[in-house]
């Protein structure tokens, strides 16, 4: 046992050694020599998807793909309700700049109905907000909308279940675990909102919101490094890898305002790519 102390002691010594002369190294002036590395990659930039309307209780299934985004069991002061049809994308981003969008546009010209600013001298007033399932469907209307949310995800979930597996309603402002993982859904022609009415300061304000524009957070699905599971301030810490790019959209609506015997409607959900 001594020799084997002495042997250990002497080892440790010789470390740290070694130690003090690394740490008392220093450069021989003039030696550096500098070297440029660089590879330019080819390929070409891309922002493409596949998409296809199917039934939330199977998307996967053989079953005909649908034409419309429904909700079965709408209330009146229903809350937050996921609608039965989910969104399919196959999808390939390769542009660092580019991404793929979803929003509503019920100012277009093909909207029905088609939302008209009630107050337009007013730009910035919440009751301007263009986005959300309009009261009708044809014609016009200024009245506010039912709120939309999205939620995207890299496999098919049970709608109402528990736990990683499951996907549940949320207001994607009420600060749970649950509404981190939904985004409202805004309109292509959303000015930029003043919700609280103190005046318009999306920069300094919370409770203001941009005006629309491609690449923003709350309308970007997919970028080149993943789908935007959660809710975040920058473009790396929300996104997650979808190893085989076929990722599944869930879209919910606020049933609170609504009133009875009403359809609530809006003819232009668009998912789009960009490239910047």
């Amino acid at each position: 046992m001594k020799k084997q102390l002495v042997a250990l002691g002497a080892l440790l010594a010789t470390i740290v050694g070694f130690s003090a002369m690394v740490q008392a190294a220093t450069p021989v002036a003039g030696s550096a020599r500098v070297f440029l590395a660089s590879a330019t990659t080819g390929g070409t930039l891309k922002a493409e998807f596949g998409i296809k309307l199917r039934p939330v209780a199977n998307p996967d299934g053989t079953g005909a793909d649908l034409t419309r985004i429904a909700w079965s069991g709408a209330l009146p002061n229903g809350g937050w309700k996921i609608a039965n049809t989910v969104l399919k994308t196959t999808w390939t981003v390769t542009d660092a700049n580019g991404g793929i969008t979803i929003y509503t546009d019920n100012q277009n010209a093909a909207a029905l109905p088609r939302f008209v600013p009630p107050l337009p001298a007013d730009p910035h007033n919440v009751a301007n907000d263009p986005s959300g399932l309009l009261r009708g469907t044809s014609g016009t209307t200024s009245s506010p909308g039912l709120s939309l949310g999205w939620s995207i995800k890299p496999s098919s979930m049970v709608v109402n279940g528990a736990g990683d597996t499951g996907i549940r309603p949320e207001d994607p402002n009420a600060a749970t675990s649950d509404s981190y993982l939904w985004f409202y859904m805004v309109d292509k022609s959303n000015p930029g909102i003043d919700f609280d009415g103190d005046g318009w300061d999306p920069v300094n304000d919370d409770n203001d919101t941009e005006a629309f524009a491609y690449g923003s957070s709350y309308v970007t699905m997919i970028r080149f490094n993943g789908i935007h599971q959660v809710q975040s301030g920058d473009f790396s810490s929300g996104y997650a890898p979808d190893p085989d790019k076929t990722s599944y959209v869930y879209i919910e609506a606020n049933f609170a305002s609504a009133t009875a015997q009403t359809t609530y409607q809006t003819s232009r959900v668009t998912v789009e790519a960009y490239l910047q």
